[in-house]
């Protein structure tokens, strides 16, 4: 599966994830797709940062903001497009 297929279908399932947080896993795996999308594209996702998954959940788990998290996921997706498109 290349980058882009990744990076929506992970949106996809983000959208499907109920609520405004995410188990830290989910932002850990949305981290690494930064991180690759970093590694394969250079500077031209440089303003992009990882995502904190500091949250107080509604357990004692920690997780991250699903919009946050969404967010970036839209603009890799965007920006991978446009270097394919290039």
């Amino acid at each position: 599966m290349n980058l882009l297929s990744e990076l929506e279908f992970f949106k996809l399932r983000l959208e499907k994830i109920e609520g405004n947080f995410a188990k830290k896993v989910t932002a850990e795996r949305c981290n690494q797709l930064i991180r690759e999308a970093k590694l394969l594209l250079g500077d031209k996702i440089k303003g992009i940062e990882e995502i904190s998954a500091n949250k107080a959940m509604e357990s004692t788990e920690l997780g991250a903001d699903k919009t946050e998290m969404i967010e970036r996921i839209a603009q890799l997706i965007g920006l991978v497009n446009d270097a394919l498109n290039a």
